[in-house]
């Protein structure tokens, strides 16, 4: 985390190498590298968090409720190719990916991205995620 009076640089610091990955490689890969989220606006992000929870239609309400409008809420969840939300032989629970639409919809945060993707492995094997950044109206 860094802490330091408005306009040293965090910033810069934080997101120039991205912007120079991106040169660098060109467009070689699809997907999301990089969101900035410009620091006028608020931001609620739990990474590798929701896994832990089955239902989290209070914790979006809640982030609704605090976040300023514009603001996001950025997360990622464990997903499965079933409906629904399930328990996984990991102890997590893992998400559909449709089901993050329906529950963003009802706490007034609109989807701006949600992409699935692997943030980590477990023996080895990728786990299966989404990243989601929803924003308020």
């Amino acid at each position: 985390m860094l802490v330091t009076p408005t306009g040293a640089g965090k910033t810069l610091a934080g997101f120039l190498p991205s912007l120079v990955e991106l040169t660098e490689r060109g467009n070689e890969r699809e997907g999301l590298h990089t969101l900035y989220i410009s620091p006028l606006k608020a931001l609620a992000v739990a990474a590798d968090v929701f896994v832990y929870l089955g239902e989290l239609a209070a914790a979006f309400a809640q982030s609704t409720r605090v976040l300023k409008p514009g603001g996001f809420l950025a997360f990622t969840v464990q997903s499965h190719g079933g409906e629904g939300v399930i328990v996984g032989a990991d102890r997590r629970f893992a998400h559909a990916e449709g089901w993050p639409h329906e529950r963003l919809a009802a706490a007034r945060l609109k989807p701006a991205v949600i992409e699935a993707v692997s943030t980590r492995q477990d023996r080895g094997v990728a786990v299966p995620d989404l990243i989601v950044v929803a924003q308020k109206g």
